[in-house]
C-alpha cells in the first residue's frame, strides 16, 4: 500500500493505531518543515561565498551556482510546500473544521455558531451562545473564541480555546469553557443521576425535606425578589402538560424543560422555552431539513403548538446526530456523548414521546411560592437570586 492510499485509508478512519500514529508524526514533521522553510530558504539561497580570484569568472561561477542553488531549492521547495498544503488540506477533511459548511456573514455566526447554539440550547440551561468564532490556523489547528450569554443576569462569559486536529487542548478548565453543566442538583436527583443514602431516609424524603427548607428561604426574601430555580414534578409531563403549565403560570418564564432520556445514552438535555437566538441565513433550507429547530421568529403561538414544540426538540437531535466530527470534540472535551447517541434518542422520541422532568423557571418571589404551595412540583433548588426582576 503506498502513502497515497495510506491517507485515503486515514481520512476514511480505517488505519491501524500504528499507521495513525506513523501519519499523525508525519504532520507533525511537515509542520515543522514549513516553519524551517520559511525561516531558512533565503538564507541558503543567498549565503553562498567564493573567494574573490578573478572577478569576470567569479561573476560567471556565482551566476551559475545560484541559478542552481535556486533552481534546487525552489524545485525542494515546490514539492514541500505542496506535500504541506495537500496534508493541511487532508486535516481540513479528516478532522472538525469549524468553518466548513454555514458560511460567515456578519462575523461569528458561522458554522461554529450554528453548531454551538444548537448544543448550548440541549444541553446548558440559561445560557445561549452570544458568538462563536474559529480563527483558522496549520494542520487542523482553530484558535475558538466564544462568548456565552448568561440568561437570568444579561452577563457575558468569554472563553478562548484551542482546537488542534478535533481535540481540544488548553491549560483552562475545558468543561467550564464549554458550559459543562452541574448534575449535583434537583435535576440531578430526579434523574437518578446523584443518590443520596442514608440509614433513615430515601432520596424522596430528603427531596421534599429540601423542597421546604428552599420554601423558608424563599419566603424570607423581599417582595421584589427575582429568582432562578429549578423545579421537579411528580410524574413526567408531556409537552401539551408543559404548554398548559406556562399558560397557567404567565408570570413565570420557562427557560428550560429537563428531558428524560429513554434509552439513557444522554443525561442533563432538554430544550429552551423562553430564549434568545439566531436566526440564520438559509432558514429556508434548514426548516426543511430540521423544522422549528430556531424558534426564535417562529410563530410557536399559533396552530398545534405541541406539535412544533415536538420538532423543535427532535429537529436539534437530528441535527447533533448528523454533526459528527463536532460531537466528537465535544465528547473529548466534556460529554462522553456521540452521534449515535443523538439518533438512537430521537427514534425513542419518536415513538414514545418527550418526557418532561422539570423546568428551570425564573420568576418572582411570590410566583415561585405559589407554585411550591400548590403541590404540582416535589423538588427545588435555588439556583440564583437578585434583588429585582429589572437588576442585574
Amino acid at each position: 500500500m503506498n502513502y497515497e492510499e495510506l491517507l485515503k485509508k486515514y481520512r476514511q478512519g480505517q488505519t491501524t493505531e500504528e499507521a495513525t500514529r506513523r501519519i499523525e508524526e508525519d504532520i507533525e514533521k511537515f509542520e515543522a518543515i514549513s516553519v524551517y522553510l520559511e525561516e531558512t530558504l533565503e538564507e541558503e539561497r543567498t549565503g553562498l561565498e567564493i573567494e574573490e580570484a578573478d572577478a569576470k569568472d567569479i561573476r560567471r561561477i556565482k551566476g551559475k551556482v545560484n541559478r542552481k542553488v535556486f533552481c534546487y531549492s525552489f524545485s525542494g521547495a515546490a514539492v514541500l510546500i505542496a506535500i504541506i498544503l495537500l496534508i493541511n488540506l487532508i486535516c481540513s477533511q479528516i478532522f472538525y473544521n469549524p468553518n466548513k459548511g454555514i458560511r460567515e456573514i456578519y462575523g461569528g455566526d458561522g458554522q461554529l455558531m450554528l453548531d454551538l447554539s444548537v448544543y448550548t440550547e440541549m444541553h446548558n440551561p440559561g445560557y445561549i451562545v452570544n458568538q462563536a468564532y474559529a480563527e483558522p490556523d496549520w494542520f487542523g489547528k482553530y484558535g475558538l473564541s466564544v462568548t456565552w450569554g448568561r440568561l437570568f443576569t444579561g452577563e457575558e462569559e468569554k472563553a478562548y480555546i484551542n482546537l488542534v486536529r478535533g481535540k481540544v487542548k488548553e491549560s483552562g478548565n475545558v468543561e467550564r469553557s464549554f458550559k459543562g453543566t452541574s448534575i449535583y442538583h434537583a435535576i440531578g436527583t430526579k434523574l437518578g443521576m446523584v443518590i443520596y443514602e442514608g440509614k433513615d431516609d430515601t432520596s424522596m424524603d430528603l427531596a421534599k425535606a429540601e423542597l421546604q427548607n428552599q420554601q423558608e428561604h424563599i419566603a424570607a426574601l423581599p417582595e421584589s425578589a427575582y429568582l432562578a430555580v429549578n423545579i421537579t414534578f411528580p410524574e413526567a409531563k408531556t409537552v401539551e402538560e408543559m404548554l398548559k403549565f406556562a399558560d397557567q403560570y404567565q408570570d413565570v418564564s420557562i427557560i428550560y424543560n429537563y428531558v428524560e432520556s429513554k434509552t439513557g445514552a444522554l443525561q442533563m438535555n432538554g430544550f429552551g422555552f423562553e430564549r434568545a437566538g439566531i436566526i440564520p441565513d438559509q432558514t429556508e433550507e434548514i426548516n426543511q431539513k430540521y423544522p422549528y429547530l430556531w424558534t426564535l421568529g417562529e410563530d410557536m403561538d399559533s396552530g398545534d403548538r405541541a406539535e412544533k414544540w415536538t420538532l423543535h426538540y427532535e429537529s436539534m437531535l437530528k441535527y447533533l446526530s448528523e454533526r459528527g466530527e463536532f460531537i466528537d470534540m465535544m465528547t473529548d472535551a466534556v460529554s462522553g456523548w456521540s452521534s449515535v447517541d443523538y439518533k438512537e434518542e430521537l427514534e425513542t422520541v419518536k415513538k414514545e414521546g418527550i418526557h418532561i422532568v422539570g423546568m428551570q423557571i425564573h420568576g418572582k418571589r411570590q410566583d415561585i411560592l405559589d407554585i411550591i404551595a400548590s403541590g404540582e412540583i416535589d423538588g427545588m433548588d435555588i439556583l440564583d437570586v437578585k434583588v429585582s426582576e429589572y437588576s442585574r
